[in-house]
């Protein structure tokens, strides 16, 4: 629903990219670089999914919080992001 559009965007944001929320989706207006943050998916794992997925492209560490990793499993997920160089902490 919208609130995941407008908590997808706002992750977006804290990387450096303009993210624009509205009735039927999102537009976005990246950076030539985006720079990992902190971002939180508020409990949301599509989200954290999505923004993890940005996190590859920023330069720098992004933190990724509130994944519900309980909820739903993300060790494939982690698995096929570790194949891409990324370092998981």
């Amino acid at each position: 629903g919208r609130d995941v559009y407008s908590l997808f965007a706002r992750g977006l944001e804290t990387f450096g990219a303009h993210a624009g929320d509205f009735a039927d989706g999102i537009a976005l207006h990246g950076m030539q670089e985006l720079k990992g943050n902190a971002v939180d998916a508020s409990g949301n794992s599509g989200v954290a999914l999505a923004l993890a997925t940005a996190a590859l492209k920023a330069a720098g560490t992004t933190i990724i919080s509130g994944a519900e990793k309980d909820i739903y499993p993300l060790d494939e997920f982690l698995r096929l992001i570790r194949s891409l160089a990324a370092e998981i902490i």
